[in-house]
């Protein structure tokens, strides 16, 4: 759509919100690169779908919210294959990563979960 209308990439907002983050995933993606070029004092990326496979699923819709904070896409791949590296030393099982959360034992393990403000009284 941004590319049908240029007005919404010339215009600047005061806040920019994208609902299904998901799809700026792929950083060469043509989608990807013209929802970037969209100016906005604020950023605001909405997704209800986990991030699967690839963190640089993951740097990409980062690189939109604040370029830059993750560092360049080279960067990040390299502290990526890093990780990658270091998790291979440790011994860690070759499986996908949904099954690590369920494996016990006393090998330390990354955990996340979506954050879901509450309203407090």
């Amino acid at each position: 759509m941004l590319s049908r209308q240029k007005w919404l990439v010339q215009a600047d907002w005061g806040l920019v919100v994208i609902d299904e983050a998901q799809a700026i995933k792929n950083p060469a993606a043509r989608q990807t690169r013209g929802v970037k070029q969209l100016r906005g004092r604020a950023r605001v990326a909405l997704t209800g779908t986990p991030v699967e496979h690839r963190l640089l699923n993951l740097w990409s819709i980062f690189d939109f919210l604040c370029s830059g904070l993750l560092g360049s896409q080279a960067r990040f791949r390299q502290f990526v294959k890093s990780l990658e590296a270091r998790e291979q030393e440790l011994g860690a099982p070759s499986q996908p990563r949904e099954s690590l959360h369920s494996c016990a034992g006393s090998r330390p393990t990354v955990r996340s979960s979506p954050t879901c403000p509450r309203r407090r009284r």
